[in-house]
């Protein structure tokens, strides 16, 4: 009787030992201090602005939880607003990284996820509107936060730049500003309530029209109006939309907001660019006290190829210049391919 309780015994032992063989949290990834490995499919890129590099990422050994990594700029001529990182998965964009939470200097934050053997985020340098020649930004992806996995690796990106017929308009009165770790800061007046208040929570809107003495019935250049309550405003006129003739650019100055302890005048401008090929910055005068009203500040010519920016108020012919090389730019962006 007691050799067949003991074998029973031994028989459940061996029982229960087979099923936590089974349990999908029961291998190597749970030994204490084990790291699985990420592999990175490619390290080297060559795109435009506007273009996404996607990275592929891997392990062999999935594991039960998930692993925290970090992506900062570390060389190259490119800074750190001049690229987005968006990863797969939830969440399904990157978070942004600064010095207050302890992973140092500002970044993107991504998670492998649990149990996954494959993880993808892409990398997208921003189109701007500067011309610019090829940027080069070197970015280290390094196992950060949880530190569950292992990889150090990093990705360098030549980008050229982003050349188009068309013409971006912005209009900027918040005085956002990069600090130290490039984390961008917006400008603060003081308030009659003595507290510091956001010069982005004032309103400004812009149109434009294809005639400097609008009216109701005028037949207003729709894809000019930028009357979003954003800070900056900002609207793209598509080359394709323009017929030949001159543009009004009108600023409207909508609401205001908390009144100032002291009057003060807006560091507010007006950049207009030929998207990659030229870009001009026209400061505008407004106050705190000046009437919300609209006006008409700059007038833009397009002749066959060429766009012209003048002041409205003093008739100054700004900049001019022809359409984009767009041959000169492919044929720059296929050397980078080759290379």
């Amino acid at each position: 009787m007691k050799k067949t309780l003991k074998y029973n015994f031994l028989f459940a032992a061996a029982a229960i030992g087979l099923l936590a063989s089974c349990d999908q949290e029961d291998d190597s990834t749970l030994v204490q201090g084990y790291k699985p490995t990420i592999n990175i499919d490619n390290t080297q890129f060559s795109v435009a602005e506007g273009e996404d590099v996607t990275i592929n990422l891997s392990t062999n050994d999935p594991f039960y939880k998930t692993m925290e990594m970090k992506i900062e700029l570390v060389g190259g001529n490119a800074t750190f607003r001049d690229y987005t990182v968006d990863g797969d998965g939830d969440p399904a964009t990157s978070e942004e990284t600064g010095v207050d939470d302890g992973m140092g200097a500002i970044g993107h934050k991504l998670s492998f996820p649990a149990y996954a053997s494959d993880y993808s985020f892409t990398i997208q340098p921003i189109i701007d509107m500067l011309p610019e020649g090829t940027e080069t930004m070197k970015l280290r992806l390094y196992s950060a936060a949880n530190s569950n996995g292992i990889i150090d690796q990093v990705i360098t990106i030549n980008v050229a730049n982003y050349a188009s017929n068309d013409v971006a308009v912005e209009l900027d009165w918040t005085h956002t500003t990069a600090d130290a770790h490039g984390t961008l800061v917006g400008g603060t007046y003081i308030g009659t309530d003595g507290k510091e208040h956001d010069f982005a929570d004032w309103d400004f809107d812009f149109y434009v029209f294809d005639t400097d003495n609008p009216t109701a019935t005028s037949p207003e250049y729709t894809g000019g109006a930028s009357a979003t309550g954003d800070a900056p405003e900002k609207a793209l006129l598509l080359e394709t939309d323009l017929v030949d003739g001159d543009y009004y650019v009108f600023v409207d100055f909508f609401a205001r907001g908390t009144a100032p302890a002291k009057k003060f005048q807006f560091d507010i401008n007006l950049n207009v660019a030929k998207v990659g090929v030229w870009n001009y910055s026209l400061p505008l005068k407004y106050f705190s006290d000046s009437p919300l009203t609209g006006a008409p500040v700059a007038k833009i010519t397009k002749t066959g190829t060429t766009y012209t920016l003048v002041d409205y108020t003093t008739n100054e012919v700004l900049i001019t210049g022809k359409m984009s090389d767009l041959t000169s730019t492919i044929r720059t962006f296929k050397k980078m391919k080759r290379n």
